[in-house]
């Protein structure tokens, strides 16, 4: 039964990127932290800010996101790349399975 369900949640994990320039950056500004450290400490972490900074970048927004979290120079590439790799997956998948 997960067999057959896993391959429609992965299609829909690839997809959700593409959804995501739709979400409010005002919105997640308004929202409290989860983060652990930073409700302990007051101090923001190294990943604080990298969700509305991967929102950013998908608006376009290349200065906001660079002041939301400056690891955004290395996590967005590197979130591409997995991305695009796992859609190649995903399609080989389907075209094996067609044969």
């Amino acid at each position: 039964m997960i067999k057959k369900i896993l391959p429609y949640i992965e299609f829909i994990i690839l997809f959700l990127p593409l959804f995501l320039p739709f979400v409010s950056l005002n919105w997640l500004e308004s929202k409290e932290t989860i983060c652990v450290f930073s409700n302990l400490t007051g101090i923001d972490c190294f990943g604080c800010g990298i969700t509305k900074s991967l929102i950013a970048i998908l608006k376009l927004e290349f200065t906001k996101a660079f002041q939301y979290n400056k690891l955004v120079i290395i996590i967005a590439p590197l979130l591409f790349f997995v991305w695009i790799k796992r859609w190649v997956h995903f399609i080989n998948i389907r075209k094996l399975k067609q044969f």
